[in-house]
C-alpha cells in the first residue's frame, strides 16, 4: 500500500518540529545544485555549510512526519560531492516541486 502524500507534523514533539525546521533551513541552505530525477530530486550539498550529521538528523526527523519519501545520501570518495536524493511513489515528485517553490 502506498502511503498518502500528507505530512503529519504531530508525529514529532514540539522540540523535534523546531529542530526539523532548523535543520531543513541549514541543509537546504547548503544546496548548490539540484537535479530532477524520475521520481523526485537530488540535491548536492556543500559540506562546508551543512554536515552529513545534520543531513542525517534532518532525514531521521523528516521520515517520521513524511513517511512517503525515500531518502538516499551519496558521498563521493576523496572529498567528492555529497548528494541527498528524495524520491517516492506516485505524486511525490509533484509534491516536492510545489514545496520547493514555497
Amino acid at each position: 500500500m502506498t502511503p498518502a502524500i500528507a505530512c503529519d507534523l504531530t508525529a514529532l514533539a514540539a522540540e523535534e518540529r523546531a529542530l526539523r525546521s532548523e535543520l531543513a533551513r541549514k541543509v537546504f541552505g547548503a544546496v548548490v545544485e539540484r537535479r530532477e530525477l524520475d521520481r523526485g530530486f537530488a540535491f548536492r550539498i556543500d559540506l562546508t555549510l551543512a554536515s552529513l550529521a545534520q543531513a542525517g538528523e534532518w532525514i531521521g526527523l523528516e521520515r517520521r512526519c513524511c513517511p512517503f519519501f525515500d531518502f538516499r545520501i551519496d558521498v563521493g570518495r576523496e572529498g567528492g560531492a555529497a548528494w541527498i536524493n528524495i524520491t517516492g511513489g506516485d505524486g511525490v515528485k509533484e509534491f516536492l516541486r510545489s514545496e520547493l517553490r514555497g
